[in-house]
Formats: C-alpha cells, structure tokens, sequence
C-alpha cells in the first residue's frame, strides 16, 4: 500500500519570525487554505515533497537565508513543482527567478491575500 496524499488545498509559509509568520497563517486561513507554517527551508521541504501537487502556494522569506544556497532551492522546487506559486517576501528582486512573485517586505494583508488568491480559487 502506498502512502495516501491529504486532501485540500494547502499553502506552505516559510519565514523567522514568529509573529509574521502567525500573521501570514491566519490571513491565508481566512481564504480556506490549509497553512502549513515553518521557520526554516529545509522544514518546509519536508512539507513539499510529501503534500506534492496538494500545495498551491509557497510563501518565503527572503531573509531565510535565501542567498546563493536559498536561490538555487527555489529553482529545484520550481522546477520539481511547476504548477506551484511562490511568493518571495523582499526588498531586492534581482536574484529571484523570473516565475516567482516578489512581494515587498512592507506589504499590506492585502497584498498577500491577493496575490496568493491569483493561483488559489478561494471557497467561502
């Protein structure tokens, strides 16, 4: 028997901060997504790799250590998960890869819910 996959849509959150990162599971909760919540990336890999398909957004810190070692794992998981929508919470786009949304870090609950809504048809 194989191992079954959960049902649902779920967003995996990736960021330091406790706080922000309670701030950014209840705001994509709001919008009937199963929030997944991690501090580093290689927890939220984990995640990735066993929900597959399941998750439809992934949203990541850039100050997670997001430099060349960072980057180059965005890059897999894109490419491992090509249907997914990432979204890079930055100050700075130049490294980030083309088909990856960046929100700016002074970003507004609008903001995020929005954009995550682009890839996530919500159900209320």
């Amino acid at each position: 028997m194989g191992q079954s996959k959960p049902f649902g849509k779920f967003a995996v959150v990736v960021e330091c901060d406790r706080d922000q990162r309670a701030a950014m599971d209840n705001l994509l909760q709001s919008g009937r997504l199963t929030v997944l919540t991690y501090d580093t990336l290689s927890k939220a890999q984990r995640a990735l790799f066993h929900l597959g398909d399941s998750v439809e957004v992934l949203v990541v810190d850039m100050d997670l250590d997001l430099e060349a070692a960072g980057m180059e794992w965005l890059v897999r998981v894109k490419r491992r998960f090509p249907n997914l929508h990432i979204i890079v919470v930055s100050d700075d786009s130049a490294e980030i890869p083309q088909d990856v949304h960046v929100l700016p870090k002074s970003w507004q609950p609008l903001d995020l819910l929005r954009e995550a809504s682009r890839r996530v048809s919500y159900r209320m």
